[in-house]
């Protein structure tokens, strides 16, 4: 806790089921849009509905194990009311932004235990679900187009790493610099990884690798 690690103290201990509860009805609230803008339509997708995440640190883990319901885990009431809206999203979101990922790291943690979930099945899952979802829409030739995850990653900050291969998912690691460097060597850590949404050139080139 007084390194300030707290967060991800909280995702591994008794209160994770809350943190990803709550992240689910965000998403729901979210995606819950009426034709005519505001947001009180139901928790479901319109017929050309496309998404795009974009997670910072931690987030990234808390953002992919919310949407990757696994059937042996105990279900929530919101998981209960929501049916199949998690997966529809995910087959949705063609492309996701990580922000000093920490997948490596999360993966020596096994933070989902038993359930043999790590974080690269969740991406995984992910890939098959939007490749399943591109099949069913009409006028399909039958072939995926993988979805993308866009790292980007600044060498100073010692809590991000880049994101390896998968078999499903297409994955990008960019190098950005988010501070001042000392010396033109290094930058300060904790502006490393703070600033990524701060780093004008870091949005730049964001917006610039959406068609890599």
């Amino acid at each position: 806790m007084d390194w300030g690690f707290s967060d991800a103290v909280l995702a591994l201990g008794p209160l994770r089921t809350y943190l990803l509860d709550g992240i689910r009805q965000l998403i729901l609230k979210s995606v819950a849009i009426t034709p005519d803008g505001p947001r009180r339509g139901p928790a479901v997708s319109s017929v050309d509905q496309e998404y795009v995440v974009v997670a910072h640190s931690l987030g990234s883990y808390l953002i992919f194990s919310a949407l990757d319901i696994n059937p042996a885990m105990p279900k929530t009431p919101s998981v209960q009311r929501a049916g199949d809206a998690y997966e529809q999203i995910l087959g949705r979101t063609s492309l996701v932004y990580f922000f000093a990922n920490q997948l490596r790291l999360l993966e020596l943690a096994y933070l989902d235990g038993a359930s043999d979930q790590d974080m690269a099945s969740h991406l995984e899952v992910w890939g098959k679900l939007r490749c399943d979802y591109l099949k069913s829409q009409q006028g399909s030739n039958h072939t995926c187009e993988r979805p993308q995850i866009i790292a980007l990653n600044d060498p100073s900050d010692l809590l991000t790493w880049t994101v390896p291969e998968l078999k499903t998912v297409e994955v990008h690691n960019v190098i950005v610099k988010n501070a001042v460097h000392w010396l033109w060597l290094i930058e300060s850590p904790t502006k490393a990884h703070d600033n990524y949404a701060r780093d004008k050139s870091a949005i730049r080139q964001m917006l610039r690798l959406t068609q890599p």
